[in-house]
């Protein structure tokens, strides 16, 4: 739906139909006959070309992003693509191949920095802490069992004092 130069979600259940908007200071309610079926928040007066689209009114075939929650800003890919022309290897690769690798990287850039982000927020004793690290000696631990465990990301479904 559209108002005042914005668009607002509705449920995807009356795509094409012809619906009322009560405009309100606050919020841009819809509805449908007698029925409101969505009361988005309104943007400001002075903000035009905005966007306020909800998961629930998606259909369930849309909800979810392939991607998760990582939303790429306009800023990132076009850093990474200045980034991208002044490599002169990268020029002669075919458009499309060079838009993996810029939508690759942009999206590996942001799963790193979240992966950070979380580990900061853990505030783990050890963050830093791997595999690789781990002092099996003296400690009667089993190398074998942790390592096998551990590599194929499955649960210790038992253990033994």
């Amino acid at each position: 739906m559209v108002s005042e130069y914005n668009r607002y979600s509705s449920p995807y259940q009356y795509v094409r139909k012809t619906v009322d908007l009560k405009v309100t200071d606050n919020t841009v309610e819809i509805y449908s006959g007698s029925t409101r079926i969505a009361t988005p928040n309104r943007f400001l007066s002075d903000r035009k070309n905005q966007y306020s689209a909800h998961q629930e009114d998606m259909p369930d075939r849309l909800r979810i992003s392939p991607w998760g929650d990582v939303r790429m800003n306009l800023g990132e890919v076009i850093s990474r693509l200045e980034a991208q022309q002044a490599e002169p290897a990268r020029l002669g690769l075919p458009f499309d191949d060079r838009m993996q690798r810029l939508v690759d990287y942009v999206y590996q850039e942001k799963h790193n920095a979240k992966i950070q982000r979380l580990i900061r927020s853990a505030r783990l004793r050890f963050p830093q802490a791997d595999m690789q690290g781990i002092l099996y000696e003296g400690r009667g631990l089993n190398r074998e069992l942790l390592g096998a465990s551990t590599s194929t990301s499955t649960r210790v479904s038992s253990c033994r004092d």
